[in-house]
């Protein structure tokens, strides 16, 4: 064999090595929607909405989604950390002033690490509905949040109709149409 075709042999060689970790085979990327064994299935529209129960910020004790069954939710997962978010939340209470909640609800599940910051929001915005904070974030695989801020509309049922990941400016009136459909 020629020297610079040895050469080349070894470089690749030595290259794979590395990438593989020397000593076998890498293993295969997990595809970010492989779930566990015993992990809940993914929120799907049409399918009943996955239990809910967290505590209210206003210090009034527990909110269960399954409280408000006969009545249209807007359910936002959202983070005072993320300007679309907060941007959200804003517009959901113009929607909730609208409705004052006779026929939609709208319930926000704050998905910060702790609970001065969600509080603080709620307080200087006047957020008029319920905001929720969890220590232990139970919530995160039963609704498969992924996106910030993650939105489920509700049915009177308790069917899941509706989802948006993420949030842009105007979808706040496609969420307002899609829930008032639903009334």
């Amino acid at each position: 064999m020629r020297t610079s075709t040895r050469r080349t042999i070894s470089t690749l060689l030595l290259c794979s090595g590395l990438a593989t970790g020397c000593g076998g085979t890498a293993p295969p990327p997990v595809p970010p929607d492989v779930r566990g064994e015993n992990d809940p299935a993914p929120v799907q529209v049409g399918q009943p909405a996955p239990p809910l129960e967290e505590s209210l910020l206003s210090g009034a004790g527990l909110l269960s989604l399954a409280s408000l069954r006969g009545k249209v939710v807007i359910l936002v997962f959202w983070a005072t950390w993320s300007e679309p978010d907060k941007r959200l939340l804003l517009a959901l209470s113009s929607i909730h002033r609208r409705y004052d909640a006779k026929d939609i609800e709208i319930v926000a599940v704050s998905m910060d690490d702790g609970v001065d910051s969600p509080k603080d929001f709620r307080i200087v915005h006047r957020i008029p509905f319920h905001v929720l904070w969890s220590p232990n974030r139970d919530w995160s695989k039963r609704w498969s949040v992924s996106l910030d801020p993650s939105t489920f509309i509700v049915d009177r049922k308790g069917i899941v109709r509706f989802i948006h990941g993420g949030f842009h400016d105007g979808e706040e009136t496609e969420i307002e149409k899609e829930a008032a459909s639903l009334r």
